[in-house]
């Protein structure tokens, strides 16, 4: 895609062009004027200069975070040698959940126009930074992120604001396109998956089985979402919805009581007495526990499954290989964003109290109440460089996948 505009002399010049990869990587701004009016197979002078071409630096979210561009910039402490080169920012932006800028704390010296969710900023009406282009809808980030009209998908959850953005959930999901929300388990697993080539009917699948599928949160909203997505790609493979037994076998993964569950978050259980690295190396290595009941279980780390996946090719795996993996990069990207803390129910510790599992002197079981110090997974606070090291991650993995 390319922007153009007319000169003054009647010659039609070609100003912007969209660099892609498997998601927008930046802009060619072009400075060179080609009169395609003219265009007859005759050859056209072109002229490469530095600068001119733009890359972004974004976030889990897709927040374009910062620009830079193609030019190198010397540093140097005695004016004859180069110590080394810094890139040259174009522009450098931070913002509150729903989009709206951060007063002070934003620099723009080349008019970028693509920001939060890695929307296009559309300023002519409403001002600098005040409205983002969706597709579907026109949001306003400074009315806590509310669209401008009606949801299209409105009449599939009738419980939900339908001018409401990302779920009301702006960090753990993100508005593709305004018309659903995307939870950014999904996103990253997706991204990451077709970045390494993987077909994306494949690559939809196993972020299905690494989001909504894994999570299998009880929130009334999550469903309709997910089917929504589904239905958007014209693929339901899973047949993610209540009425599929299969859903049944993570009807458990928002326990805060079971080892088994806990464990798929990078969590700890409220009753356990080991540190949060014992938890992570649980998630990732696996072992033998034993429940809170006594019973023995047997728990597969993420990084086992993805040594026993290697070599394989992702686009050919079966169902239940895909299942495991989407599994388990969720599990990768929960040990960096979770990174063992404590799981604790807030709908059953409601109370500034919670009980905590320990041994006495004597290496009986013992229960004491304590403050609650350790608050609910969905409460604790999740900051870019959490997500960014899960996306990390997450793209590790596939590649050790794709290695030899």
């Amino acid at each position: 895609m390319s922007v153009y505009e007319q000169t003054g002399s009647g010659a039609t010049a070609q100003i912007e062009t969209d660099l892609y990869g498997s998601s927008r990587l930046g802009l060619q701004t072009g400075k060179s004027i080609a009169d395609v009016s003219k265009w007859n197979g005759t050859a056209t002078l072109s002229t490469f200069t530095r600068g001119e071409k733009i890359f972004e630096l974004s976030n889990h979210l897709g927040n374009v975070l910062v620009t830079v561009n193609d030019r190198k910039v010397q540093h140097t402490t005695d004016n004859s040698t180069v110590d080394y080169w810094e890139a040259e920012v174009v522009s450098a932006n931070d913002y509150y959940p729903f989009g709206m800028g951060m007063p002070g704390r934003g620099y723009n010296a080349g008019s970028y126009r693509y920001g939060f969710n890695g929307k296009e900023n559309d300023g002519e009406i409403y001002g600098e930074g005040n409205t983002y282009n969706f597709g579907a809808r026109i949001q306003d980030p400074r009315l806590g992120g509310r669209f401008f009209s009606l949801d299209p998908y409105t009449s599939k959850y009738p419980l939900e604001s339908p001018y409401s953005f990302a779920g009301n959930s702006p960090i753990i999901a993100i508005d593709k396109d305004g018309k659903f929300p995307v939870w950014t388990h999904y996103q990253m697993i997706f991204e990451n998956l077709l970045e390494a080539k993987v077909d994306k009917k494949t690559a939809h699948e196993i972020a299905l089985f690494g989001s909504t599928y894994t999570d299998h949160p009880t929130d009334w909203k999550v469903m309709p979402y997910n089917k929504i997505l589904s239905a958007n790609y014209g693929y339901n493979p899973s047949r993610l919805d209540y009425d599929n037994p299969d859903y049944e076998e993570t009807s458990e993964s928002q326990s805060d009581e079971l080892i088994s569950s806990v464990s798929i978050h990078g969590m700890r259980t409220w009753w356990e007495d080991i540190s949060p690295n014992q938890a992570v190396d649980r998630a990732l290595y696996g072992g033998t526990f034993k429940e809170l009941n006594g019973t023995v279980i047997k728990i597969k780390g993420a990084y086992q499954i993805i040594n026993e996946l290697k070599g394989k090719d992702i686009s050919k795996l079966s169902r239940k290989d895909k299942k495991m993996l989407g599994q388990a990069l969720h599990t990768i990207e929960d040990c960096k964003i979770h990174n063992g803390k404590r799981w604790v129910d807030k709908h059953k510790y409601k109370a500034a109290q919670i009980k905590i599992y320990h041994k006495d002197a004597n290496g009986e079981p013992h229960i004491d109440v304590h403050k609650n110090e350790h608050p609910d997974s969905h409460e604790v606070p999740v900051n870019n460089k959490e997500h960014a090291d899960a996306n990390a991650a997450t793209k590790d993995a596939i590649k050790t996948i794709q290695t030899p």
